[in-house]
């Protein structure tokens, strides 16, 4: 009995992940626009939009299930020259509630601070032998609350903890929010 009813409750979960999933208002996708100097992301219910300096990132794709399943205006990059994974998404500014270290898993060194205008959970994760620096900021600005996760990527050519942290920090600084024309 107990195991029918797992599965009728799980198929009852996937059934709800789909039809939530077909119900998303295209105007919460997310628009990525590649120009020559930036990549520019936002979303058609915002005013803003997000320029990341192009450098040597690159757009990887999430597939579309997954992506509405963790948040319909979800995008994500990688610098692999650098090391670096930048995701993020859009919400509205009533959603935020604060920034805090909402960690699924246990986080060192956390910290809160001021990048530029962001506000960011400095923190280290050790998924193996050495420790891997990430970023969680927060824009709440024209209506809309931006969150970037960024990370240092294990894969990454060897950078101290500081040196990790310094070039997160400098890529926050680099993107560029303004308002949609």
């Amino acid at each position: 009995m107990l195991g029918s009813c797992v599965r009728v409750s799980s198929l009852i979960a996937i059934f709800a992940l789909v039809v939530g999933c077909a119900s998303v208002p295209g105007s919460e996708s997310i628009l990525i626009t590649e120009r020559e100097q930036v990549i520019n992301i936002t979303i058609p219910i915002s005013k803003l939009a997000i320029d990341v300096p192009k450098g040597r990132f690159q757009f990887v794709p999430v597939p579309g299930a997954l992506r509405y399943a963790i948040e319909p205006s979800f995008f994500q990059f990688e610098d692999q020259a650098r090391g670096v994974r930048l995701a993020g998404w859009f919400e509205p500014a009533a959603r935020f509630q604060g920034v805090k270290d909402d960690a699924q898993v246990a986080h060192q060194n956390v910290e809160l601070k001021k990048v530029g205008k962001w506000d960011v959970v400095s923190y280290e994760w050790t998924p193996r032998q050495f420790a891997l620096a990430h970023h969680s900021a927060h824009l709440v600005e024209g209506g809309s609350w931006i969150v970037l996760h960024l990370s240092y990527l294990s894969a990454a050519p060897k950078r101290s903890l500081p040196e990790q942290h310094a070039l997160l920090d400098e890529i926050i600084l680099s993107i560029q929010i303004s308002e949609k024309k």
